[in-house]
């Protein structure tokens, strides 16, 4: 029986207040215990008290492995952010070269977005049951290979092809690269630094694919955009080759199994939802028609059955009843997809607005959209270095506002207006609030969850951005093919939209959402030490034990 020794209380107490962790002290694994996976923490280790507490060897041979090993995950997420960007960019040229219409090019990006969301949790559960590194190198190896072949496409079915491709190749590289970093870092200061940098690329691959996809269509070479892609990706494989620790490459003991028919009615309702709102304009009867009704009714009824499969048929569910144990998970993610569902819209339609309606210059727009990248790179790296001292739940409610104003901005923008009053600002919000949300959103979810649940975590930080990605975009263009008062009233209509689903999803934190303080520390903030004892002081342990629980948690505002 395990307990908590009092006399240890006040070395957990100063350790806490110095953000060290103290996990667990135990005896060598018996037949009734066994070891679980060696992660490492600089800090935290030098916590240990005795040779017989000896922290495991650092899995990196080096600085430069470890550095080397940061560039590959960090490099991955750069490139998730790079494809889903750039895209909107080289749309325009390459509809001129396809002779393709509006709503072909419409479901080509959210075709994207919806096939990551989809596909996200069944990868997550392939690295919680073969590892990170393999679903890692299979995710980059799949990219490689479309995005060599997107750049040869000559119509837009192959075009949208290569889309979903890429998607299935983000939907296996993102949960697996933080069940990567969950294997080796500890929930601690340093593992929030390497967080951080991983966020801060996500604002680098916005700014590059937005450079590379406005250079490339301006000099009507959108295909050097993939190529370029393709390029990255092979870095990131050899990165990833020569510097991955064991830690990662070791398979997890991990009894659970795939959950197929959870996966198939997932992927397949949300793909079905998303192709009827995207699609719907393009017949004679709109969004009336059986063309739009029959794969709505559909693919709702899929997500019905999905929901009875998670929760009563299947044994291994692909999100399991305990990663929802924090009582503020659900209202977190429920806010930030509509978060994400505003950056969304304001990521493609301020594209198309200042392309068309402002006929802003290629290489003018791509300075427009620098401030979001350079201020986006900024914020995540300072975010995971204060995170450990200001309260989560306040840094989120601060990015909130920030979603709010970013599409209100863009609301009153004329075509006429100058860059400063409104479109500079309005660029630095969606920085504040994208950069800040998603760092949030991995620290929280990856540090209060166990090992074995990192690459869900990690599948479902990817995924909320991508659903709610896919699911805003199919809204916006019913609204936008429906509002009347021509074009321009068709985008403020849009902006509005955005502006409604950054303000309930900013209600939702207010209300619902409160984030342990310790979610920036040292995971859940309990600070617990256990031994074996014999079962005759098991009694007076559990209550001791308690008694330290309440005392080492902290919660923020």
């Amino acid at each position: 029986m395990s307990f908590s020794i009092p006399r240890y209380r006040p070395i957990c107490a100063r350790l806490s207040r110095l953000g060290g962790s103290v996990k667990e002290w135990s005896r060598k694994p018996t037949s009734e215990t066994s070891p679980t996976a060696p992660t490492w923490d600089e800090e935290a280790s030098s916590t240990h008290l005795s040779d017989a507490d000896l922290p495991p060897k650092k899995p990196f041979d080096s600085s430069l492995a470890e550095v080397g090993f940061c560039f590959a995950v960090c490099g991955s997420q750069a490139l998730a952010e790079y494809l889903l960007t750039g895209a909107g960019q080289i749309f325009n040229s390459v509809a001129e070269d396809f002779h393709s219409s509006t709503t072909s090019m419409a479901w080509a990006s959210c075709i994207h977005s919806v096939i990551v969301a989809s596909a996200t949790l069944p990868f997550a559960r392939a690295a919680d049951i073969h590892g990170g590194y393999p679903v890692f190198i299979f995710g980059m190896i799949w990219i490689l290979v479309w995005t060599i072949v997107a750049g040869f496409c000559k119509n837009t079915v192959i075009f949208a092809i290569c889309r979903a491709m890429h998607g299935f190749a983000l939907a296996a590289i993102q949960p697996a690269s933080l069940a990567m970093i969950g294997a080796i870092y500890k929930a601690g200061r340093r593992r929030n630094i390497v967080l951080g940098i991983f966020g801060a690329c996500a604002p680098f691959g916005f700014f590059a694919g937005v450079a590379s996809g406005t250079l490339s269509a301006n000099f009507h070479r959108w295909q050097w955009y993939f190529w370029t892609a393709a390029l990255l990706s092979f870095v990131v494989i050899l990165a990833t080759i020569l510097t991955s620790p064991q830690a990662c490459r070791d398979p997890l003991p991990c009894k659970i199994g795939m959950d197929w028919w959870g996966s198939f009615t997932i992927f397949s309702g949300l793909l079905l939802i998303t192709y009827s709102l995207s699609t719907g304009s393009d017949y004679s009867h709109g969004y009336f028609s059986w063309h739009t009704l029959v794969p709505l009714g559909i693919g709702l009824l899929l997500l019905c059955i999905s929901v009875y499969i998670e929760l009563k048929v299947a044994a291994s569910p692909l999100l399991p009843k305990r990663f929802f144990a924090n009582p503020s998970t659900i209202p977190f993610i429920l806010a930030c997809l509509f978060f994400y569902g505003a950056f969304g819209i304001f990521l493609f339609y301020a594209t198309f607005y200042l392309q068309t309606i402002a006929a802003t210059p290629p290489l003018t727009l791509l300075l427009y959209f620098t401030p979001l990248g350079l201020v986006g790179i900024l914020i995540s790296l300072l975010a995971g270095l204060i995170m450990h001292r200001i309260p989560l739940t306040l840094l989120l409610l601060f990015s909130g506002l920030a979603w709010i104003l970013t599409p209100l901005l863009f609301a009153f923008v004329t075509p006429t207006a100058s860059y400063w009053p409104l479109v500079f600002p309005a660029m630095v919000c969606a920085a504040l609030g994208l950069d800040l949300t998603f760092t949030i959103s991995t620290v929280f979810l990856t540090s209060s969850q166990p090992l074995e649940f990192q690459g869900v975590a990690g599948a479902v930080c990817s995924s909320l951005v991508n659903l709610a990605i896919a699911f805003s975009l199919g809204l916006a263009h019913v609204v936008f093919s429906q509002v009347g008062g021509g074009q321009l009233g068709a985008y403020r209509a849009v902006f509005w939209l955005a502006t409604a689903s950054a303000g309930v999803g900013f209600a939702v934190c207010v209300v619902a959402v409160r984030i342990p303080r310790a979610a920036g520390q040292v995971g859940m903030g309990k600070v617990e030490v256990e031994v074996e004892v014999d079962s005759g002081m098991g009694e007076e342990g559990g209550s001791e034990g308690m008694g330290a629980g309440e005392e080492g948690k902290e919660i923020g505002v």
